[in-house]
């Protein structure tokens, strides 16, 4: 997946990323660039333009190379997550997508652990801090 858009919000850009963006570009960027970024996806090959590039190194270069907790998360956990965020049981949620609920003690179980929160108001916490829900309990960003 490919992003053009308008923002250039740092935060913004890394979820894209961590949300499994392969590239991202600002609406801004020459037409060039722009072909160049849509070939390089096409072509399996991740394109950031140099100014978000350059914000991704230096984040990484703040943070000491530590990993990103909500890095370790899949998509369908990050899925999980919010909606225990929300306060969503797991039989609502297994019927929300579809799945088992054994498989959502699973997912909850693995994300307890990767993000090594062990209770529901932590893991609550946590998405709020992250931009995943709003205090008000409704989706993010």
């Amino acid at each position: 997946m490919l992003v053009l858009s308008v923002h250039n919000n740092r935060d913004y850009i890394f979820r894209i990323i961590q949300a499994g963006a392969h590239g991202f570009i600002s609406k801004e960027a020459p037409p060039d660039e722009l072909l160049r970024a849509i070939e390089s996806v096409y072509a399996g090959e991740p394109f950031f333009s140099p100014e978000i590039a350059k914000a991704a190194l230096d984040q990484l270069v703040s943070s000491g190379g530590k990993k990103d907790p909500f890095a370790q998360l899949t998509s369908r956990e990050r899925e999980v997550l919010v909606l225990i965020a929300e306060g969503q049981s797991n039989k609502e949620i297994a019927n929300k997508l579809g799945i088992g609920v054994r498989t959502i003690e699973t997912h909850r179980e693995r994300i307890m652990r990767r993000l090594d929160i062990h209770s529901v108001a932590g893991l609550t916490k946590f998405a709020i801090a992250n931009g995943m829900i709003s205090i008000d309990g409704g989706a993010g960003k």
